[in-house]
């Protein structure tokens, strides 16, 4: 699970403030559990539980790619990786509009009916903002069927029309 945010000693901090020396004191702001920096020079800069925990199941992609977190880098991190908590129930929302009391998800890879359906459920007013880019070919037209019909699932099973689909 890659983890943008995460509390040191009582402080909310991001990977790009994390240092050597906070090494062994990170821990999650869902399951606080231990966490340690992933600063590579391959995937995006992150953290991730030492345990493999993954303290929530809908995070069950363990990488973010640079465009997820692109979206989340225009927030302010208090926004990002929002607990919610509902009939003792914790998942992590991408982003949480707090004036608002709006959740929104980003969502760049494939998603199953089931999971849209639960997560607008659970999160009641939310948005999506999906990349299709990948989906599409340079003349616009579909890569394959498969790709017309994971878009034509994704629009049939959302319910709220509050999307944006980046082209």
């Amino acid at each position: 699970m890659s983890i943008l945010s995460a509390v040191y000693k009582d402080k909310l901090i991001g990977i790009n403030e994390y240092t050597t020396d906070m090494k062994g004191s990170i821990v999650c702001k869902c399951c606080d559990s231990e966490l340690r920096a992933k600063k590579g020079n391959i995937n995006v800069h992150h953290f991730g539980h030492v345990s493999k925990l993954k303290c929530d199941d809908w995070y069950y992609k363990d990488n973010k790619g640079s465009w997820h977190i692109m979206w989340q880098n225009i927030c302010n991190m208090l926004y990002l990786e929002y607990i919610m908590i509902k009939n003792d129930v914790k998942h992590i929302a991408d982003i949480f509009n707090v004036e608002k009391n709006m959740v929104i998800e980003i969502q760049n890879s494939n998603i199953d009916k089931q999971h849209i359906e639960n997560r607008e459920k659970f999160y009641e007013n939310m948005i999506w903002i999906i990349n299709l880019k990948n989906l599409l070919r340079e003349d616009g037209d579909f890569n394959s069927s498969d790709s017309f019909i994971l878009l034509e699932t994704i629009l049939l099973c959302l319910k709220q029309i509050k999307v944006f689909l980046n082209l």
